[in-house]
């Protein structure tokens, strides 16, 4: 099975109308991060492709990309540790049973 390119994924602000903004979500299902009301104004905060942003409807809503979360989430990759973090010169924690030579019930 062959892997899909990685898409670029980037964190997007979206405000417009209540309906034009649920019509965009049912389009394109995403969880939203954050919601905010204001009158008859809403916006929604999401995670999308970015090659998605360039076919939002203007007119109706207005797009403000926030950040590119892929490079961020390769930079708190790096901050993972890598290898067995029990193998230096660290004593291997031992249980505290002990062995018998009955058999297994």
């Amino acid at each position: 099975m062959a892997q899909a390119p990685h898409q670029k994924i980037v964190a997007v602000r979206i405000t417009g109308p209540e309906q034009a903004v649920r019509e965009f979500l049912s389009r394109h299902p995403a969880e939203t991060a954050a919601q905010k009301r204001d009158g008859d104004q809403i916006s929604v905060e999401i995670f999308i492709p970015e090659p998605l942003v360039e076919q939002i409807d203007q007119k109706q809503l207005k797009v403000q990309v926030l950040y590119d979360a892929s490079a961020r989430g390769r930079e708190r990759q790096k901050e993972v540790g890598k290898g067995n973090r029990f193998e230096r010169d660290q004593r291997i924690p031992a249980g505290l049973g002990t062995k018998t030579r009955e058999p297994p019930r």
